[in-house]
């Protein structure tokens, strides 16, 4: 006699309600399976029971059915939906990445209950982007892949393209600088570089860290960003110019740094002659225009003519029978005359003498051949006098509108610095005196 099968007792309301809410309770999703052998129900329920009982929550969405991901797998049942969970579990991990990601990245990194497919996870990372929650990363070559993240990833690279620059010895161009700079978070074009560091220049102005733009020097040339200004980077090339080739005239220190105006570059000279900087040699022979130079100009090449029409003189002075001694005298008279001294100046013996102080005596003390003509320097007769400024020039101008002394002038005051152009003598035009010698045959 053939065995006879009995149907199930039916499952109890609450039976069913049981099922129901522990799907939608449980912090997992479960397969069918699952669900019959961890619910609490009157009897011991199969898995193919499972799926009607749930139908009526899953029409109503309060189960979601997760697809099975392979041909041999099941479905899944939860009270939530997996690619709403899968979304926020993505922009958790995108939220907290220091650079953007891309899908493969992003699905290694969530935590997700249940695998999500490829397409479904991206639906999810484009809700996010059209919700502005995360940006879309365009990838940088036809064989890259979109990146995702949750800044703007330009705003990232200010910071690290400004510090790069301020970092730098020299002036740099946009596209070295995205070479070098390796932790950049994305690939930056030269074109997103130079907007960046446009807007920095403009950003910085009158910050500590400011930031400069330096002209092109071709049509074809890009700028250059440093942090100290274009009349800086020109002095730079203006004494590498020099160092290197040596003396040169002004248009060709010019070349150089090509990127000043005239203008710019004729301050720039003109401050550094000042300075001591640079010093304009004047023209000799071949050479028509003045040369600048790092170094002031050795006399010898300059005197050489003067040098063999003196031998000349002297031969003809002494087939003449001029006595020694007094060639040698209007020598030094004639050399002391132009400002250079033989004379050693003594110590003065008061730190503090009348404002009344003999300075023609002084004079005499600080070279014996004064009485002859010879030439003793400003600075060293100031410092023996020891009265102020005022009184030291005052007393001085007005002996040389007596006819007692002779005043010789400098040639080129801007070529001193400030302190040293306060040792000399000025007058009311404008005229600065270097040397001073007592004047011969006065009555």
């Amino acid at each position: 006699m053939a065995k006879v099968t009995r149907p199930p007792t039916p499952l109890t309301p609450e039976d069913r309600q049981q099922i129901q809410q522990y799907t939608i309770a449980s912090a997992v999703p479960l397969t069918a399976k699952q669900i019959s052998q961890q619910v609490n129900v009157s009897r011991k329920i199969r898995d193919t029971e499972i799926e009607p009982i749930l139908q009526e929550s899953i029409l109503s969405g309060q189960v979601h059915i997760i697809p099975a991901t392979t041909a041999t797998g099941k479905p899944q049942y939860w009270g939530q939906n997996i690619d709403e969970v899968a979304g926020r579990a993505f922009i958790d991990v995108i939220q907290q990445s220091e650079t953007p990601l891309t899908l493969t990245e992003i699905l290694k990194k969530a935590v997700v209950p249940a695998k999500l497919k490829e397409p479904a996870a991206l639906a999810q990372l484009r809700a996010a982007v059209v919700s502005g929650k995360i940006r879309e990363i365009a990838p940088a070559s036809g064989k890259g892949k979109p990146r995702y993240w949750d800044r703007d990833p330009l705003e990232q690279c200010r910071p690290l393209l400004l510090q790069a620059v301020l970092n730098s010895p020299v002036p740099v161009a946009a596209k070295t600088l995205i070479k070098g700079v390796k932790q950049l978070p994305v690939a930056v074009s030269e074109s997103e570089a130079i907007a960046i560091l446009d807007e920095l220049v403009e950003a910085t102005q009158g910050q500590s860290s400011q930031l400069y733009s330096i002209p092109a020097t071709t049509k074809v040339g890009k700028s250059l960003y440093w942090n100290h200004d274009r009349n800086i980077w020109g002095k730079q090339l203006a004494r590498q110019t020099l160092e290197t080739k040596g003396p040169q005239p002004e248009a060709t220190v010019h070349k150089a740094a090509k990127f000043l105006t005239d203008s710019e570059f004729t301050s720039l000279i003109e401050n550094m002659l000042a300075a001591g900087e640079l010093f304009l040699h004047p023209p000799i022979g071949k050479i028509k225009k003045p040369l600048l130079a790092l170094q002031p100009p050795r006399p010898e090449p300059y005197l050489q003519p003067v040098a063999q029409q003196l031998q000349t003189t002297i031969a003809f002075l002494r087939s003449a029978q001029v006595p020694e001694d007094q060639l040698r005298r209007a020598l030094v008279q004639l050399v002391e005359g132009t400002g250079v001294t033989f004379g050693t100046p003594t110590p003065a013996r008061s730190a503090s003498p009348a404002p009344s102080a003999d300075l023609e005596a002084l004079i005499r003390q600080i070279e014996p051949g004064a009485s002859q003509g010879a030439l003793v320097g400003i600075r060293d007769l100031r410092r023996i006098a020891g009265i102020s400024k005022s009184d030291f020039d005052s007393m001085l101008l007005e002996l040389s509108r007596q006819g007692r002394v002779s005043l010789h002038r400098h040639d080129y005051p801007a070529s001193l610095t400030t302190d040293e152009r306060n040792d000399l003598v000025v007058d009311g035009q404008g005229t600065y005196y270097v040397g001073v010698a007592l004047r011969q045959n006065r009555w």
